[in-house]
């Protein structure tokens, strides 16, 4: 009797060891929303591209890699083997007709993949198979479907206090008028295949400053600041970036976006731009965006003068 409940005690831990095994592999690749990035760089785990299709901005370079077969690949490891070729024993064969061009050398299963194609409602086939040996690939491989969008743009600016107006009234001492952030505004310009619920835009803005009396200068120089879904740029950002909690002098300040980006072109690992802010997924707008907020002084009107008459 004790031998038979020894064994039922023993598979049953057996049982469990195995269930646990089973959901420790399948949580070592984390999946993802439709409209993150297909690789996330650095110390991140690479995340399973999901998108049905993949969405990816024309003129970025986007990074992808498939997980090679870990029977022949033993010593693989998806979260520190991400782009290294140490540990990868097969050869891999993209295809990626029409999408764009791939730029690293040596590559097997990592590609950084220039996006070069027309943009376009209709999506496109990449595919990737793997091969064992000289002679030995698998036969049909792994398709991704891939669509690309136009790249992200901005076609206006406001700014307002809430009444309409772009400038207030402020009496007080200048350099402590404590007047409230106004609500600058921009109109993202965005493709269609992106919802316009969570378009996750962001703007690289520049804040100038021009006093009543006096010579203009500059606050800050393309800070990063979010937008949200109505197109209102954060004035938490704009805190953070000009060390301001209100505007606090007369005169008039002018937020000037000079980049902008969404949530599919940051996907982009593009580096070494002339203008570095044109890296990782930002665009200049196709015309400039610049909006004005004045802050007037509210006057004290001074006494009533006679003017002397000479001939009295």
């Amino acid at each position: 009797m004790k031998n038979t409940l020894l064994i039922k005690i023993s598979v049953s831990l057996l049982g469990l060891l195995l269930i646990c095994g089973i959901s420790m592999a399948q949580t070592s690749i984390t999946t993802t929303n439709s409209q993150n990035r297909t690789l996330i760089d650095g110390t991140t785990a690479p995340v399973a591209a999901t998108e049905t299709p993949d969405l990816v901005t024309k003129g970025t370079l986007v990074p992808y890699l498939v997980v090679p077969d870990a029977a022949l690949n033993p010593s693989y490891i998806l979260a520190t083997d991400k782009t290294s070729t140490a540990n990868v024993v097969s050869s891999f064969t993209w295809t990626t007709a029409g999408i764009g061009a791939i730029t690293n050398t040596g590559y097997k299963h990592y590609i950084e993949l220039d996006i070069t194609g027309n943009v376009s409602a209709t999506p496109l086939t990449m595919n990737v198979k793997e091969q064992s040996g000289a002679s030995c690939p698998d036969a049909t491989g792994t398709d991704i479907s891939i669509r690309i969008i136009a790249q992200p743009d901005a076609t206006g600016a406001s700014v307002t206090d809430g009444t309409g107006d772009a400038s207030v009234c402020a009496s007080g001492t200048n350099g402590s008028l404590n007047v409230v952030f106004p609500t600058f505004k921009v109109t993202p310009s965005l493709d269609a295949a992106i919802s316009s619920s969570t378009p996750n835009v962001k703007v690289k803005a520049t804040l100038a400053f021009t006093p009543l009396n006096g010579t203009s200068s500059t606050i800050f120089t393309n800070q990063v600041l979010s937008v949200d879904a109505s197109g209102n740029i954060s004035n938490t950002d704009l805190a953070t970036a000009s060390g301001l909690t209100d505007f606090d002098s007369w005169g008039t300040y002018t937020l000037t976006v000079n980049y902008v980006s969404d949530k599919i072109s940051r996907k982009d690992i593009r580096t070494g731009n002339t203008d570095a802010n044109l890296d990782n997924g930002y665009f200049a707008p196709t015309t400039a965006i610049s909006s004005a907020y004045t802050v007037l002084k509210t006057p004290t009107t001074g006494p009533i003068y006679h003017i002397s008459n000479t001939g009295l």
